[in-house]
């Protein structure tokens, strides 16, 4: 966001962080994912307002000028001044500094240890700790760094372990990191970082306990648990993920919902059951030819009818007939390019015809026009559907 003169007025009302990932996973790069995992952040750009006290997220902002405006207006108070005793932390800060300059270092450090030892809102301690830090002779191992009471720290501690080379010492930590993982006091952060660290080598394990991980209201952290389950189903899982693909940014908050249940889908298609069928139904008689979701959703339906019985094969039989797209000319399609959906209809109808393949067992099913006009595609229908009468 530019500079401009009709929010001057806010300037020292709020705190503005602009962060952006640089996607090279280095030092920059893994500093900014933190900060947009601390707010659920999986699409980019966000303009996000928060309250610093415990970074939840006050309201997406719109990109409007007059309407960011009214929405600073209506939060820029909701944040109370701080609190003497804060005051008096940051007065006492400042002295411990000032001694530091002079030279006085013992009654720095005899003023800083107990603002260290008391997390506060304005963060004075995380200061006083760095400060103390830099006079400290011994660093943290990381098991301390573990258990710290920085979510920061935490957090950057299994980075430091993930990038560890394979061996005993790297392995030493698993168990340890594991217990953050399913910690429920334990910050998103720390989470996500511990769930890609253990991914590889217990990923098994914390698949069969992925019923837990689901509930936690974070995309990022639910991505993370929907990825583990395609490479290690677990059925027991499956009325909720039917719940959260149907939910995905209504019932299931979400700041991005397809992506959400684009995830959950394939998820589905590993271990989901019968009660996915409804939703997905749901979402092809209104899904967009330009939704990636749609291929996924497919693939969900083949993947549940794998693992069904043959009334509700002929059940997902009859949906793929009923669904597949509407013609060229079709006026739900008016919104997109004429060309562009001459191309893209036909790829989205082989789909259809794949699945439909895959669900029936049945090969005989020609396959669909190159032209998807609408003499040709009811013709196509008509004959898939006198196929699957006999």
């Amino acid at each position: 966001m530019l500079p401009h003169k009709d929010l001057a007025a806010y300037y020292d009302k709020v705190t503005w962080l602009f962060v952006s990932r640089n996607f090279k996973n280095d030092e920059k790069d893994r500093e900014a994912l933190r900060t947009h995992d601390r707010f659920g952040i999986s699409s980019w750009p966000q303009l996000v307002l928060f309250d610093p006290r415990d970074d939840s997220v006050l309201e997406q902002m719109s990109r409007k000028l007059e309407d960011f405006k009214q929405q600073l207006k209506k939060h820029v108070a909701s944040v109370p001044p701080p609190t003497k005793e804060l005051r008096d932390k940051v007065a006492r800060l400042g002295a411990a500094t000032a001694l530091l300059k002079q030279g006085e270092t013992r009654e720095a450090l005899r003023l800083l240890e107990p603002l260290a030892k008391q997390p506060d809102s304005v963060e004075v301690w995380l200061e006083a700790r760095e400060l103390l830090r830099h006079h400290e002779k011994a660093a943290p191992t990381f098991s301390q760094r573990l258990a710290d009471p920085d979510v920061r720290e935490r957090a950057i501690a299994i980075e430091e372990i993930t990038l560890l080379e394979e061996g005993e010492e790297r392995r030493s930590f698993e168990t340890a990191i594991e217990e953050r993982l399913f910690d429920d006091e334990e910050h998103l952060i720390v989470k996500l970082r511990a769930m890609a660290f253990l991914s590889p080598t217990r990923g098994a394990s914390i698949a069969e306990r992925a019923g837990e991980l689901l509930s936690v209201p974070n995309d990022p952290f639910r991505y993370a648990v929907l990825a583990l389950l395609k490479q290690h189903p677990n059925p027991r899982v499956a009325q909720q993920l039917a719940q959260l693909y149907a939910g995905a940014g209504t019932t299931i908050p979400s700041g991005n919902p397809n992506v959400l249940r684009s995830h959950t889908a394939a998820a589905i298609a590993t271990c989901g059951d019968e009660s996915a069928i409804a939703p997905i139904e749901k979402f092809l008689r209104e899904v967009a030819p330009n939704n990636g979701t749609l291929g996924a959703s497919l693939d969900a339906l083949a993947g549940v009818a794998s693992r069904c019985g043959p009334a509700a094969r002929k059940r997902i039989v009859a949906i793929v007939l009923a669904n597949f797209p509407g013609s060229v000319d079709d006026a739900r399609y008016s919104a997109f390019d004429r060309k562009w959906m001459a191309r893209r209809l036909p790829q989205i109808a082989k789909h259809f015809h794949k699945t439909l393949i895959t669900v029936s067992g049945n090969r005989e099913f020609p396959a669909p026009p190159l032209e998807w006009s609408r003499e040709l595609r009811s013709e196509y229908l008509l004959e898939l559907q006198r196929l699957q009468d006999h």
